[in-house]
């Protein structure tokens, strides 16, 4: 079926970029749910706006990271826009010196220091995978300015999405 794949496949289903196929399984979901929870021993969570395959493995592998990031800081770096974003509701705005404010305000081994260029880099890498993941949105200017100019700011807005 079209629409389990597709759910193996993909974070989310979006409503308003997959709209038929997001009906579909909602029309369908008494069939498809005995089959995502009895034989793939995965959750369906369903809310208004998505649909989301809850996959959670049984041991973590090594091929299970997160491709971009290159070392651990990047991966405490998304933990904190993490935790950033479940202040925030689905269409809040909010600026990427909030973000930074917020990072260097809960340091976990040593001073966070944005004049570096490859601190800097970093967090544009954990922006673009949430971005990627849809976790929030570019509402106004280039992310990609930071990396030039530790004044640059973005104005980004949260689509409630991360808190799943």
């Amino acid at each position: 079926m079209e629409e389990i794949k597709y759910l193996l496949e993909n974070q989310f289903i979006l409503k308003e970029e997959k709209r038929d196929l997001f009906y579909r399984i909602k029309d369908n979901y008494k069939e498809i749910k005995p089959f995502i929870v009895d034989k793939l021993g995965y959750d369906c969570i369903m809310r208004g706006d998505f649909i989301r395959l809850e996959k959670r493995p049984g041991k973590a592998e090594s091929w299970m990271g997160i491709k971009a990031f290159e070392d651990k800081e990047a991966y405490v770096f998304f933990m904190l826009l993490l935790i950033f974003l479940e202040d925030k509701n689905k269409e809040d705005q909010f600026l990427l010196s909030h973000i930074t404010d917020y990072i260097e305000g809960h340091p976990v081994e040593e001073k966070v220091d944005w004049t570096q260029y490859k601190t800097r880099r970093m967090l544009i890498k954990v922006l673009q995978v949430a971005l990627e993941y849809k976790l929030l949105k570019v509402t106004d200017g280039d992310e990609d300015g930071f990396i030039q100019d530790v004044n640059k700011e973005v104005l980004f807005e949260s689509t409630g999405l991360s808190r799943y």
